[in-house]
This record gives C-alpha cells, structure tokens and sequence, in this order.
C-alpha cells in the first residue's frame, strides 16, 4: 500500500508526535525502491509545537515537519495535452524507460503514485517526468498534478535539481555536469546550484571540468564511457553516440564481451546479432590498421 496510517516500527514514542493521534494527522506515503523513489513522510506539526521539536524523532528516520497547508495542498487533475515536458529543466540525460515501465507494474498493482509537479502558468513540469511517461503509455487522459508559482526559469530550474537530487533514482556524474551547464544558460550561481544537488561546488566545478566537451558552439555533458574526451571537440556523429551511450567503460564493455565469446555464451541463432558482429569485425579491422 502507498498510504498507510499505520505507525512504523520506528516511529518513536513521544506524547508529542503520536500517530495514532488525529490531532498530529500522521500520513505516510511509501514508493518502492523498484520504482527508484525515495520513501517520504509527512508529518503535520500541531499547534503550539516548538521548532526543535524535531530533534525528539529517530535520527536513522527521515521525517519531515511541515505545516498543514503543505500537506492539504490542493491537487488537480491536468489534461496530459497540456503538460509541458521542457528538458531544459530536467536535470537527467534521459527518462528511463525501465523506470516507466516498473511504474506501470506498479499502478496496475493498484499502487497510487504521488502528483507532478507543474508551473502554474505554463504548466512546465518541475518534477514528475517518470509519472508522466507513465500516464501517456497507459493512455490516460489527465494525471494528477500540484500546480505552483514561480518567479522565473531560474527558480523552476533550482526546483528541479533539488526535487531530483532528493528522491528517484540517484542523480549521476552526467546528470549532474548536465544540470550545471543548464543553470550557467539561465545565469544561476554556481553555489546555488552545489546547494540544489546536494554536493560541494569544488567537486560541481571539477564535474564541468573533466565532464564535458564542446559540440560547435555548445558546451555538452559526456559520458564516462568517453572521459577522454573531455574538454575536446566532438563532431555531430560523436554527439550523438554520446547520447546513446550506457555510460559504462570502454574496458568493462570490451570485456563482458571478451567473455561471452571466449565462454562460448553468445547466441548464434540471433540473426540480428550475428549481423552486428559482422559490422564489429569490420570496425576491428580498422583499428588494428591504425595500431600497426
């Protein structure tokens, strides 16, 4: 179940912080680790609480003090039509589609999952781009949302890198070079953006050093697969690669297949990849003329 009222075995035992209590209003809403979402808990602080109050709650238990207002905050339905997915806003290199799909699992499952996150004018997304994926495949005509207010791109920007740095699948070196380079575009401050991710702005500025290449005029993240690249020039063919690329190194993929040949595990009844194999001898060739 995602909500449950239930009291955790870990929720301490504190006249002040019951959750068998209506006064504190206790909700809890769980997402699995399948679904590479962080588990949350909301917890209404009653009136007359003083602000240490939180220092009375089991340390090795995330718990959140928020007002009511945060908890009961109004969540719509959105028309999927008129949600904006603006990847200039998203910190990732791409939406997992293994994440979408567990997801999906998931719902028919009868699992709830939390609303999106939109701009309330432009109905941009902030947070929720998994969810959304999740909708469309699923063919739903709306998705639940918590529509909210900002200033400027650079503020939605903050938001989502510190909306994605808390929770889903752990931000990687890539994803973060990314959400770097996206905040200089907007002019953000180097130090808010080490505060948005959660990391130091020495290792932020060592990310964009040894992490990116330049494709004409742009400055672009690289994978670790192509480290070696960095601060280089990539053509077009190259950029794109990059972008496909699993992020894995050059050695460790060399080397699983090193292994399913030398094991004798390779499917040779698959037609399609006795043909790429072709294609990787061909391209052997080459590189061993330019070794010799």
């Amino acid at each position: 179940m995602l909500w449950s009222p239930k009291r955790p075995k870990e929720f301490p035992k504190s006249k002040h912080l019951s959750a068998d209590s209506p006064a504190n209003r206790v909700q809890l809403k769980t997402r699995t680790s399948r679904l590479c979402l962080l588990r949350l808990e909301y917890v209404v602080q009653p009136r007359g609480m003083a602000p240490n109050e939180a220092s009375r709650i089991n340390p090795k238990v995330r718990w959140t003090l928020v007002s009511e207002r945060k908890v009961m905050d109004t969540v719509v339905q959105i028309p999927l039509s008129e949600v904006v997915l603006d990847f200039d806003l998203y910190p990732r290199g791409q939406i997992d589609s293994t994440n979408v799909s567990e997801m999906i699992d998931a719902c028919k499952a009868g699992v709830e999952l939390p609303p999106i996150l939109l701009d309330r004018k432009s109905k941009r997304c902030i947070d929720g781009f998994h969810r959304y994926r999740r909708a469309e495949r699923m063919k739903e005509p709306a998705i639940a949302a918590t529509l909210k207010d900002y200033k400027s791109e650079a503020e939605m920007l903050l938001d989502a890198l510190r909306l994605n740095a808390q929770h889903g699948r752990k931000l990687s070196p890539f994803d973060r070079t990314r959400a770097s380079l996206l905040a200089d575009k907007l002019g953000i401050e180097r130090s808010a953006v080490a505060e948005a991710l959660s990391v130091p702005i020495e290792k932020l500025e060592s990310l964009q050093a040894n992490k990116s290449a330049r494709a004409g005029s742009l400055t672009i993240p690289i994978k670790r697969t192509i480290h070696h690249m960095a601060g280089r020039k990539l053509n077009k063919r190259q950029v794109e690669t990059n972008r496909k690329l699993s992020g894995s190194s050059q050695k460790y993929l060399v080397r699983q297949l090193i292994m399913l040949i030398g094991s004798k595990l390779l499917d040779m009844e698959d037609e399609e990849l006795m043909e790429e194999l072709g294609k990787l001898h061909e391209e052997l060739g080459a590189v061993v003329e330019v070794m010799a």
